[in-house]
């Protein structure tokens, strides 16, 4: 080390290096804010007549318009006034915190500028006052009495964010401050362009696990709550905390390395000088061929555009480059600084990965320990509190550990063993060891090792691993595969096009992300994500709407009930199951369980079809493969564990990336033999692997609790329902060539994946069927459906032996197009209505048999009563939705823009239906006894007076929905993996839809009525 770099060292860099104050704080600042948006969820679950508040809406921006959320607050359930009262006191404590976080942080900022030390002063004196506020209306709360600080709160965070605004207005108009905030952003940007690798890694685990979205964003946080379950000794929780671990080692060489190369080029004002590397070229070339070689014995696939994609430019760089001379590199501008905000900007990114990790554990566990205190359950506390707290103290400790132990190293005199080796190394200025070469070359063998097992081996790996230590390992172990080639030539030239073109370096991630986009042009290979095909057709001939409502008619006679004058009426449900993952396939098979079991004879033939989205079709399908009872049950749990997401995220991560990159679809075994599965393979072949009856050839006659299903999936560029339907629903007949759902006759804006000649790959397991209605883009791809396409010409349409030279469109989940499934009934049943009246028409004028339409002897006399029922399992059904406000001139046409959307709303399909259920219209004029009245249509008297006797319970409604009601609990995901506190949720939910009527047959669900309506 020379004499200036160790002064240098000395001075500002080893000062830089170990700090952590600042780094804490907003970590701490995170941690606060990530527990109280999680409080703030529960919180939300307390509905009083249809209104749901926030803390954050009493002291947020728009705070005066809450004023009444405490008057509201007051009308609680008993039992839900004090467990709101403790829900705000904790909010209270950590908004306090939270606040005495960022003011802190706020007056590091500006701390030369006392007099914006005064405005963040008053900006904690209105922190300290909601504070205060908060306290005083929780304990109002908890006696069910109308706190007065409605007012004074908002008042207090008026003045917060008026002095907010100030604070930050003044800090870009004051010249020295404003120079010392965008200077420091600019510092933050190079910083992170320069380590983009290890911010890319620690960006996208951010994301997947922090954001505190409901939904999709869910899912993460879920599966490390499964935890609380299996205690210290979680295989996923260990194999968590050894990845992060591993990676934060990796991404710590990693940026130690890069730094090298930043104190090279801006404090020592040195180039790259070695001759470029020619041989590392060839990685890439020689990995596909190792994949080539395992695909063609392991009975892989191969994308042969991709794979010369992939291959010919670093082959085609290296040729070109030969030919050309080496030019003498530009020198780069001294910048001490630049060189130092590198360095720590590596060493920080690296330790941020711990404290995301323990940030992790905050969002999972803060809402099902809070949900515990004020409302026992029986998944229990102790672990979720042990989690809880070790996320906290990771996420706090996280930068004062890496202060503390690169303080011990630094204190050791440089020397070529132990810890000396490393203080040397920890200079920026100390080179690259041989010894940390090693150290690097091993974690890129491990990255390598760990990245073939993801893709060889996923089934048996990512059982172990779970969800977040696949996602953490699978991106870090391509971080720092990618990071050790790049770091390996950084001090050798580039190759010569480069240097022509004035780069410093090698754009190695540049060119593998212009390779990977011009290869999916077009959406890639089709073979990647093509469906799994069973080798068997869907079995019997499909019936029309008319043949299965006669089979129902046959089938359905339990369900009579007595109407006098020799009649009878028995009720004939329709389902719609909402889209939402495995949540909607749990709270489905719940419905449909208690449906069946309302009457052991006549539940389970009480529907006549289903239509499922997304989850939603996944339930159906369970419960109508193996029934009501334990098996299904059995079934619907299995499925519900995270090893078929973490399969999926393996498949992500690693083998959908190389074929989709690199063309090379490499196989492994899920039981059936090697062969290529994409990740919506995976995540079907688990699937098959905890419910064996999913991996069955679907069936078109294959009937259960759900009656005839009707699987929603959508045609992604034409935004066509495509449906896999067990009913031949007369779709309109697309031309093979140019599949389209445009044409005036048939079911509406409908393809149909069974109809004889129009699609190729329909040789379907039931898992690929429900998964083709499940198919939400990123956690499943979209799928490949192959059609005829043009072929030769003179030629008919058909289906060539290689699938490969089809055309195809892309199936993605179904509620891409109508994610209630209600569409699909509605449209059902703008054909199947006038069956059904006809067929009262009959009962009504009691017409022979053999005249009739649907000539069925167990329903001569049996009138029929729909009724639709909506499974919606997203929560918040029973919030009322507020009345839009106007707005400004210049906004209406942007608040109009979704207006067309409330007319394919589950709400607006609810009024069509309930508005055309009636089904006991006779014609005029009217045979007798009924007598004409000069109408065009008159209801049947006997069919009016016995469908209205059986759906007296429900009144006049013919639509019911059935759906999770609002409650502080821990809200399942929209995903694919359950934790025991999301399916307590449900179970909860679920007691609470059941809850038997009063005698005066009111305090109930219209769920519940309808069960009752069976079981008569």
């Amino acid at each position: 080390m020379t004499a200036a770099a160790a002064e240098a060292l000395e001075g500002a860099a080893h000062g830089r290096v170990l700090r952590w104050k600042t780094a804490t704080w907003i970590v701490v600042a995170l941690a606060l804010w990530l527990a109280m948006a999680e409080l703030d969820r529960l919180i939300a679950g307390l509905i009083v007549s249809g209104e749901s508040r926030r803390i954050a809406d009493v002291v947020g921006v728009a705070a005066f318009e809450s004023r009444d959320s405490w008057e509201l607050w007051s009308r609680l359930d008993p039992q839900d006034g004090p467990r709101l009262s403790v829900l705000i006191r904790i909010h209270a404590g950590l908004d306090l915190l939270f606040a005495a976080s960022y003011v802190w942080l706020l007056w590091r900022l500006v701390r030369p500028r006392w007099q914006l030390g005064i405005v963040a002063g008053v900006i904690a004196l209105a922190e300290l006052a909601e504070a205060a506020f908060l306290m005083i209306g929780a304990a109002a709360v908890q006696n069910h009495e109308t706190a007065w600080v409605g007012s004074a709160l908002a008042g207090a965070s008026l003045i917060k964010w008026l002095t907010l605004l100030f604070f930050l207005l003044c800090c870009l108009a004051v010249p020295g401050v404003r120079t010392r905030v965008l200077g420091g952003i600019r510092r933050i940007a190079l910083a992170l362009h320069f380590q983009r690798l290890s911010a890319a890694v620690v960006a996208v685990i951010a994301v997947l696990a922090l954001l505190p979205i409901p939904g999709v964003n869910d899912q993460m946080p879920d599966s490390q709550r499964l935890w609380a379950v299996e205690g210290l000794l979680s295989p996923s929780w260990l194999s968590t905390a050894v990845l992060v671990a591993a990676v934060t080692i990796g991404l710590f060489v990693l940026g130690r390395r890069r730094s090298d190369l930043a104190w090279k080029l801006w404090e020592q004002g040195e180039v790259p000088d070695g001759d470029p590397g020619r041989l590392w070229w060839m990685i890439g070339p020689l990995a596909v061929l190792a994949g080539i070689i395992w695909a063609a014995v392991g009975n892989g696939q191969l994308a042969w555009f991709q794979i010369l994609l992939f291959v010919l430019p670093p082959l085609a760089l290296l040729a070109v480059s030969v030919w050309l001379p080496s030019p003498a590199l530009a020198p780069v501008t001294r910048d001490q600084e630049r060189a130092l905000d590198a360095w720590c900007g590596g060493d920080n990114l690296a330790v941020a990965l711990l404290a995301v990790s323990g940030l992790a554990g905050v969002r999972s566990f803060t809402g099902p320990v809070a949900k515990e205190l004020i409302q026992p359950g029986k998944t229990g506390i102790g672990w979720a509190v042990f989690f809880l707290a070790v996320g906290a103290l990771l996420a706090v400790a996280a930068y004062p550990f890496k202060a503390f132990v690169v303080r011990r190293i630094m204190k050791r005199a440089p020397s070529g063993a132990g810890l000396g080796a490393l203080s040397g190394w920890l200079n920026p200025s100390g080179g690259s060891p041989e010894a940390f070469k090693k150290w690097l070359l091993a974690l890129f063998v491990l990255a390598v090792l760990f990245l073939t097992a993801l893709a060889v081996w996923p089934g048996p790996v990512t059982k172990v691993t779970g969800v977040s230590a696949t996602a953490v390992g699978g991106i870090g172990s391509w971080a720092l595969v990618i990071g050790f080639l790049i770091v390996l030539v950084q001090d050798q030239k580039p190759l010569e096009i480069f240097q022509r073109m004035k780069l410093t370096a090698n754009p190695v991630l540049t060119l593998l992300a212009v390779v990977l986009a011009i290869g999916q042009i077009n959406g890639g290979s089709a073979q990647v994500h093509a469906l799994r095909q069973s080798g068997e057709t869907a079995g019997a001939t499909r019936l029309d709407i008319q043949g299965r409502f006669a089979e129902w008619l046959g089938t359905s006679k339990p369900c009579e009930q007595d109407a006098g004058g020799g009649k009878s009426v028995r009720p004939m449900l329709l389902l719609a199951s909402e889209g939402g993952g495995i949540r909607a396939a749990s709270w489905t098979a719940r419905v449909l369980a208690e449906l069946a079991d309302a009457d052991a004879q006549c539940g389970p033939v009480a529907t006549l079809a289903s239509s499922g989205v997304s989850g939603g079709s996944l339930g159906l399908a369970l419960v109508n493969l193996y029934g009501s009872g334990p098996a299904m049950v059995g079934a619907v749990d299995a499925v519900s564990a995270p090893d078929a997401l973490a399969a999926g995220v393996a498949g992500a991560i690693v083998g959908d990336l190389v074929a989709g990159g690199a063309g090379v679809m490499l196989p492994t075994d899920q039981g059936a033999g090697w062969q290529w599965h994409d990740r919506a393979g995976l995540m079907e072949t688990f699937w098959e692997s905890q419910a064996d009856k999913l991996g069955e050839p679907f069936s078109v006659s294959t009937r259960g609790p759900a009656g005839a299903l009707l699987l929603n999936s959508t045609a992604s560029g034409s935004g066509c329902r495509l449906l896999v339907s067990q009913l031949d629903l007369a779709t309109a007949t697309p031309d093979p060539r140019k599949p389209g759902c445009t044409a005036t006759e048939g079911q509406a804006v409908t393809l149909d994946l069974l109809e004889a000649g129009q699609f190729c790959n329909t040789q379907l397991n039931w898992s690929t069927a429900v998964g083709l209605s499940a198919r939400f883009p990123i956690i499943s791809p979209a799928g490949r459906v192959f059609y005829p396409g043009n072929g030769p010409a003179g030629s008919e349409p058909s289906c060539p032996d290689d699938p490969g030279k089809a055309s195809s469109l892309q199936a993605i989940d179904g509620g891409y197009a109508e994610g209630s499934g209600l569409g699909t009934i509605a449209d059902l049943w703008w054909e199947l209505s006038a069956v059904v009246a006809q067929h009262n028409r009959d009962v009504e004028l009691s017409k022979p048999l053999a005249e009739r339409l649907t000539p069925v002897g167990e329903a001569q006399n049996s009138f029929v009563l729909p009724v639709f029922v909506y499974i919606r399992n997203s929560p918040g059904s029973d919030v009322a939705r507020a009345i839009p406000k106007p707005v400004s001139e210049l906004a209406v046409p942007v608040a109009g823009i979704k207006a067309k959307d409330a007319q394919s709303d589950a709400a607006a399909w609810k009024q069509r239906l309930q508005d055309g259920a009636g089904v006991c219209e006779l014609p005029v004029p009217a045979t007798a006894p009924v007598p004409a009245t000069g109408n065009d249509k008159q209801a049947g008297p006997d069919c009016l007076e016995a469908t209205s006797a059986l759906a007296s319970p429900l009144g006049t409604n013919r639509v019911v929905e059935v759906a999770p009601n609002s409650e502080p609990a821990i809200d399942p995901p929209l995903g694919w993996t359950l934790s025991a506190f999301s399916i307590e949720r449900l179970e909860t939910a679920m007691a609470t839809e059941k809850h038997p009527c009063g005698p005066d047959g009111a305090g109930c669900s219209d769920f519940r009525k309808l069960l009752d309506i069976l079981s008569r």
